[in-house]
């Protein structure tokens, strides 16, 4: 397989290295991201609408690794900031917008990572 730190927001390095070149595997793993990540931002976005901080905490970190398996780095990293943010209770009035922000780029993520089924 070849390009696989070449998509975007996304570098399979990682996800290859775990999978020991497994591309069964590694198509499992892309295919729940694509599947899972919306319903996981729905939730997230619904917890920020409802103040619950502490999901709000919750559900950003349980989205932080499959971000890492993905090698999204830059995502993760905000995912990271909205849990501290959650967590300590600061900046909680631009989670929001925020997460609105980065929805593209998780969009894009996502269309990149179905591109990138077809190269197994």
């Amino acid at each position: 397989m070849k390009d696989l730190n070449n998509l975007g927001e996304a570098d399979l390095t990682y996800l290859d290295e775990l999978a020991g070149g497994n591309t069964d595997f590694m198509r499992e793993i892309i295919e729940m991201f694509i599947s899972q990540t919306p319903i996981d931002l729905a939730l997230l976005r619904q917890l920020i609408f409802e103040g619950d901080w502490n999901r709000v905490a919750d559900q950003a970190h349980r989205i932080k690794p499959t971000l890492h398996y993905v090698g999204a780095a830059a995502l993760r990293e905000e995912m990271q900031r909205m849990e501290n943010n959650a967590r300590t209770g600061t900046e909680l009035e631009g989670l929001q917008a925020h997460l609105n922000e980065l929805q593209p780029r998780f969009d894009a993520l996502i269309t990149v990572l179905g591109t990138a089924l077809k190269m197994f």
